[in-house]
Formats: C-alpha cells, sequence, structure tokens
C-alpha cells in the first residue's frame, strides 16, 4: 500500500512540474542574464602591473576590504593571469593552498574559482563536462569553479535546454569526473536558475520539485546560495535586524532546510571559513529564528566548527546537540515520505 502511495505520489508530482515546466517555458523561451553573478563584483577596481613579488602586492591591496567576497574578486585578476601559462587544475590548488598560508586574510577561494570557471568554460568552447572536469574536485576552490559554467552555459538558453542539459549532465557516471559529481551538478544548477529568473525564487524552485529529495535538497541549496550572494554588499547587523531577507516563513519539509542551513552558512560566506566572526555573527543570526529553524541554521554554520572559541562557548554541547536534532529531523522527514 505504501508503494503504491508513493508511486502516485511520485506520478503526480511529474505531472504537475511537467505543467509548470510548459508555463515557464512560454514564459522565458531564451534568455541572457545582464548582470553578474556576484553584485559588488562592478564596486571592485584594482590593476597591478609590472611590480616584483605580485601575489604580495595583491595581497596588500586587497586585505583591506573587510569580507571575504571582496578579497576574493578584488584578487582574482592574479589567478586569471596565471591560467595563460598554468592548467585550472593547477591555479585552483595554488588559490587553495594560499587559503591554508594566508587563513587571517584570504579565508577561502571561492569567488577565486568562480572568475576561473568563466575563463575555463570559453577555453574549453562551451563544453560543459570538458570544464567540468577541468575544474576537477579542489576542495574549497573547485565548488565555485562548477558554478560558474553553468551559470555561463544559462545564457541564451530556453528552458527546455537547461533542463535537457541538467538531466543528461547530472545522471552521468564517468570516472573521469570529479567525486561526487551529481550533487555538485544539482547544486551548480540551482545557482543558475536563480540567476535565469532574476532572483524569482519561485519559478526557480520548480526546476528542483522533479528531483528525488537528496537531489533536490543540491538544487535548493544552490538558488539559496546564489539568491544570498545579493547580500553580502550588506553590513551583517542589516541582516541581523531583517533576517527574514534569507528565508520565508513557514517553509517545510527539504525546502526549510536547504534555506535554513544555508543561512548558517551565510556568515561563513561573509566572513569566510576561517574567520572567527562568521561564528559570532552567525550565532547571533540562528538565534533569530525558531528552534526548529535555529537548529537547521546552526548545522549550517557548524559546517567549520573549529571557528567556535571554546574559551567562551560550550562548543562541543552545541555541535553534538545541533547533530542529534538535525538527525531527528531528517528522520522525521524520511519517516512522512515512506509511511506517511
Amino acid at each position: 500500500m505504501n508503494r503504491i502511495k508513493l508511486y502516485k505520489s511520485e506520478i503526480t508530482r511529474k505531472v504537475i512540474y511537467s505543467l509548470i515546466l510548459i508555463v515557464l517555458s512560454s514564459i522565458a523561451t531564451a534568455h541572457q542574464y545582464e548582470g553578474t553573478y556576484l553584485p559588488i563584483k562592478s564596486y571592485i577596481n584594482t590593476s597591478f602591473n609590472n611590480y616584483n613579488n605580485v601575489f604580495d602586492i595583491y595581497l596588500e591591496k586587497c586585505s583591506t576590504y573587510n569580507r571575504t567576497p571582496y578579497f576574493n574578486i578584488c584578487v582574482a585578476p592574479y589567478y586569471k593571469e596565471l591560467l595563460k601559462t598554468n592548467s585550472s587544475y593547477e591555479v585552483l590548488k595554488l588559490a587553495e593552498s594560499h587559503v591554508w598560508g594566508y587563513k587571517n586574510v584570504t579565508s577561502d577561494c571561492h569567488f577565486i574559482a568562480h572568475e576561473i570557471g568563466s575563463e575555463v568554460y570559453h577555453k574549453n568552447n562551451e563544453s560543459i563536462l570538458d570544464s567540468i572536469r577541468e575544474c576537477s574536485d579542489i576542495w574549497l576552490c573547485g565548488g565555485g569553479c562548477h558554478h560558474q559554467i553553468f551559470i555561463e552555459y544559462m545564457d541564451n538558453k530556453s528552458v527546455e535546454e537547461i533542463v535537457e542539459a541538467r538531466d543528461l549532465i547530472c545522471s552521468k557516471e564517468d570516472s573521469s569526473l570529479p567525486t561526487d559529481f551529481q550533487y555538485t551538478c544539482y547544486h551548480s544548477f540551482g545557482h543558475s536558475m536563480a540567476l535565469y529568473f532574476d532572483f524569482e525564487l519561485e519559478n526557480a524552485k520548480s526546476f528542483c520539485s522533479s528531483l528525488e529529495d537528496e537531489y533536490a535538497y543540491e538544487c535548493l541549496d544552490g538558488i539559496y546560495h546564489q539568491n544570498y550572494f545579493r547580500y553580502l554588499d550588506m553590513e551583517f547587523d542589516g541582516i541581523l535586524n531583517n533576517p527574514s531577507l534569507l528565508c520565508k516563513k513557514k517553509l517545510s519539509g527539504v525546502e526549510l532546510k536547504a534555506c535554513y542551513e544555508r543561512a548558517g552558512k551565510f556568515a561563513l560566506t561573509y566572513y569566510g571559513y576561517y574567520d572567527k566572526k562568521s561564528f559570532i555573527d552567525g550565532s547571533k543570526l540562528c538565534l533569530k529564528f525558531s528552534f526548529k529553524e535555529k537548529m537547521r541554521c546552526f548545522n549550517g554554520l557548524l559546517v567549520f566548527p573549529e571557528n567556535c572559541d571554546k574559551s567562551k562557548y560550550s562548543c562541543n554541547f552545541l555541535i553534538y546537540k545541533t547533530k542529534f536534532l538535525n538527525w531527528f529531523y531528517d528522520s522525521f522527514l524520511l519517516f512522512n515520505l515512506l509511511f506517511i
């Protein structure tokens, strides 16, 4: 009986999804996004020529910015220049090594990787798979490279073309593709959908609805990830005073999980993976939400638990409490899916 219910539910979901797709196809038969993937990008203006120790010069100039995305975009031209004589793998690896070597300044290389992803895509004659292989699976940097490939691909494409590309590419099983490629693929697809519909999130989210829950989560997480970039030019106090910017109320299920976990990760995006401020201000943000949403938020924030200062907080208790409660919520979601 439960299998029959699940089967009917799946059929219903696919029919609804198909109808939504037909409607959206009439709204957006082709699209070219006029902005950039990151609104603050246009605020950054740096150029360095004829310097010895070029990276040190970039480091000195760009470290004046008070948040990680600003630094990333400021320093990106240095890495893009290196692509002329080095492979993208070598450049991404170097950017990642700089994160480890200059934690107090660089903190992450996600947006640097976006810039590299754009170069890689056009160098590979707009081949998604070749570009993804070239981005590889560099831990800190690779995600941004993959995200940008899908963002570049969506320009001047129809709804049907994008969905067809998603279904073809994300389902590929190929040993030459990066580890856990399917998850990254659906997440990157979510990024492009947020931009494709100019942050009309309800339209963007419809492209996640036909996916299995684990991939729907990645798709929604990508949408919210991209959506949150719009708020990186705000002072963090402005976010704290208006947390509903990040997540609407009355979300449920996998969408609630995706949105509020990404809200916790927003602080990591804003300050960087290894900046103590990301835990301090991220905690303030999470505490603005009700209990379940708060635990989801902390689950995102504590992806980098080392930011929690043990001399000031009961970090271990918070970590185990968060993990347990989120495991409980996930188990409850699964139970509802299977038996209700």
